[in-house]
């Protein structure tokens, strides 16, 4: 019996050989495949990514992972990479390794990427380098972007808010993710379009935080998460509390590294009218005290989604 159509296959974490990756090539069903995961590969020879990833036999490829290999060299990154297909909308290079040498590989390409829409490079390895590199690309236009490095500071965001891309999704995580990086994106029109903020490891104060929800040009946020901040997640939450620039929200998550919220921060969620659409809150729930989720439970304002998973407890 001819085998049905597969559109996604998801390797993750298998012990995949180049024996495997060569069968794999030479699959007749292979042109219909849409989305692949390698991440966690480790077992596989970088040397079999190149005739594994091949355009020709991967045509209608949409969707590639292929996270966690690492020490991929430059010249053998470079052929994979522009052996992709052309219509490709989802790429996804996350802790290779190589983030700026994926970075320069996507914007060389002699057959530009004329669909791709999401670019995952979180690495230790992607520097403002490579964010200029991909911004610089007059072929790119990024819906979906997550560039996460210690080497990153306030001139990427710049460089992203000076770029025709208009993103839906941002997520960042920047060693120099300050204030002014905060007003840099303030002061974004692309904050309009923009649905989804994640902003992570920032040093950022209170003042700079409220600067972004307050601007004029933020547009309806629908998911929000604030994740190893240095300020008080209590303060946060207080701040994030009173702005009417939330009132579409529908996932919010507030954590910092070294305190959790405790009943202050959850009372002023649960006595925000601004925060009335939440659907999922991610606030330090599972090590809640039993005072905190009540607060929640209780609240006039919340949704009864939200309110339903703060009565389950961690054991549930």
């Amino acid at each position: 019996a001819p085998m049905p159509r597969l559109e996604r296959l998801a390797l993750s974490s298998a012990e995949l050989t180049g024996v495997g990756a060569r069968a794999l090539s030479q699959a007749p069903w292979r042109a219909q495949l849409e989305h692949l995961d390698l991440s966690f590969c480790e077992e596989l020879e970088h040397e079999a990514l190149l005739p594994l990833l091949s355009s020709s036999g991967f045509s209608c490829l949409r969707s590639l992972e292929i996270d966690y290999i690492e020490a991929l060299e430059d010249g053998l990154l470079a052929r994979v990479v522009a052996g992709l297909p052309s219509a490709l909308e989802r790429l996804s290079f996350m802790s290779t390794g190589a983030g700026d040498l994926v970075a320069r590989a996507v914007a060389s390409r002699p057959d530009p990427f004329t669909s791709l829409g999401e670019l995952d490079l979180s690495s230790d390895t992607l520097t403002n380098a490579g964010v200029e590199a991909l911004t610089s690309c007059a072929h790119l236009d990024l819906e979906k972007l997550s560039f996460t490095s210690d080497y990153l500071d306030s001139d990427a965001v710049a460089l992203i808010t000076r770029s025709d891309w208009s993103p839906v999704s941002i997520q960042l995580a920047l060693g120099g993710m300050d204030d002014h990086a905060f007003d840099v994106l303030a002061q974004w029109p692309g904050l309009a379009r923009l649905r989804e903020l994640d902003l992570r490891g920032s040093t950022v104060s209170p003042g700079a935080l409220a600067a972004l929800l307050d601007s004029p040009l933020l547009g309806t946020l629908t998911t929000l998460r604030l994740v190893e901040f240095s300020a008080d997640p209590d303060d946060i939450l207080e701040l994030l509390a009173s702005r009417p620039s939330l009132s579409a929200l529908q996932r919010l998550s507030v954590s910092c590294s070294t305190r959790t919220v405790t009943s202050r921060g959850y009372a002023a969620a649960a006595a925000s009218p601004y925060l009335s659409n939440l659907r999922w809150f991610d606030a330090d729930l599972d090590s809640s005290t039993n005072s905190g989720r009540a607060i929640l439970v209780d609240s006039p304002h919340l949704s009864g989604a939200l309110r339903a998973q703060a009565k389950v407890t961690p054991d549930e």
